[in-house]
């Protein structure tokens, strides 16, 4: 997150690896857009994972599956500013919210 004096935005990591095993990952934003009323702010963000193991096999093929889905995995309704500054502040006061943020990122094979 960017503070100048106040909360002003938030920067967002895409995922190009997973965290200890480096499969290659991405993650797809969800946008309030594309019509007469958007505000443009990002709703939600999907990360999805491919093992490279087994697409790797004699006859194998890449196969992405959702690692996480932030509403879903930290019961946020947006991922505003203020948002996400209220889920940093969960994960210090919340038990295991940081630990699961952490699984998420870096231990899902």
């Amino acid at each position: 997150m960017v503070y100048n004096d106040v909360l002003s935005s938030t920067i967002f990591v895409c995922a190009g690896t997973t965290g200890t095993y480096h499969h290659p990952a991405f993650k797809v934003f969800e946008v309030d857009g594309g019509h007469e009323d958007a505000t443009w702010v990002i709703l939600d963000a999907t990360a999805y994972s491919t093992n490279l193991t087994e697409a790797n096999v004699e006859g194998g093929f890449p196969v992405y599956t959702v690692r996480y889905n932030a509403q879903d995995s930290y019961d946020v309704k947006s991922l505003t500013p203020t948002s996400m500054h209220e889920l940093v502040l969960n994960m210090v006061t919340e038990e295991g919210l940081y630990d699961q943020h952490y699984w998420y990122v870096f231990v899902i094979p």
